[in-house]
């Protein structure tokens, strides 16, 4: 009889532990359990001073608050541009750049994200008028960038995988001009350490760059996601502090500012 109250007495609270439901302390107090953040996957080649590692640079900085402050952790992933468009709408990164309506089928911000200004490099002692001197030049372009479909000219493409690289190419005379963003390729002459009064860097025209997201229904919520954080972050003045500690100028950044207040997107 003892045996057996023994017995009963040890096995009676195992029975009781084993048929209660777990409780955790979060639940027993009244919060749901933690959840980690949604992500948010950018594609897009490290460029410069806009697009650097850590989710730092001028274009990862503005994102990753944009995102970070709507609950979900931005996440860069290093890829040739052209590979990114396809990477979109394959649907397994959600958010790349590109020029303003340029394409279809994507589910583009309303918000302006920054201006793109299409610059073109060129010994000092060629000189460069206008744009139509291009036509038929070995221009180099940095790998994954379609330079050709924002050009009224054909040009022979000259591929690099390096912007400092291709002022070598420009100095030995193996290309005649090279065609990027301006800062860029301001950047990259700096990184190049040739001597910069060797070279002229003149702006052709400036576009806007908008985000880009999977046309689907996660791509959309992210797109609108975006344009309402970018409209929060102008007011708050979040926007201008970001733009301003990445070095941009006065000028530039009352472009973008005007442009997104202008805007109800």
């Amino acid at each position: 009889m003892k045996k057996h109250c023994l017995a009963h007495f040890i096995l009676l609270p195992l029975i009781v532990l084993l048929t209660v439901p777990w409780v955790t302390p979060t639940m027993a107090s009244g919060y749901p359990e933690w959840q980690p953040p949604k992500a948010v996957i950018f594609g897009m080649p490290y460029l410069g001073q806009a697009v650097k590692k850590g989710g730092t640079g001028l274009v990862s900085s503005i994102l990753k608050a944009v995102f970070d402050g709507a609950g979900y952790a931005f996440q860069h992933k290093d890829l040739p541009y052209k590979r990114a468009l396809k990477n979109l709408r394959a649907g397994t990164i959600d958010c790349t750049l590109d020029i303003k309506d340029k394409q279809k089928g994507v589910a583009q911000a309303a918000k302006m994200l920054v201006a793109y200004d299409l610059a073109v490099a060129y010994l000092r002692t060629r000189g460069f008028k206008d744009i139509k001197e291009l036509d038929g030049q070995r221009v180099a372009y940095l790998h994954g960038f379609d330079i050709q479909s924002v050009l009224p000219v054909q040009v022979k493409p000259q591929l690099s995988y390096d912007l400092s690289s291709a002022f070598h190419m420009l100095d030995r005379g193996h290309v005649t001009y090279i065609i990027d963003d301006e800062q860029l390729l301001k950047d990259a002459l700096y990184e190049s350490k040739l001597p910069t009064s060797a070279f002229m860097i003149t702006k052709i025209r400036s576009m806007e760059v908008h985000p880009i997201f999977t046309d689907n229904e996660k791509g959309r919520k992210l797109r609108d996601v975006y344009d309402r954080r970018m409209r929060e972050m102008t007011v708050s003045g979040e926007l201008e502090d970001i733009l301003k500690a990445n070095g941009m100028s006065d000028a530039d950044i009352k472009i973008i500012l005007d442009a997104n207040k202008s805007r109800n997107g």
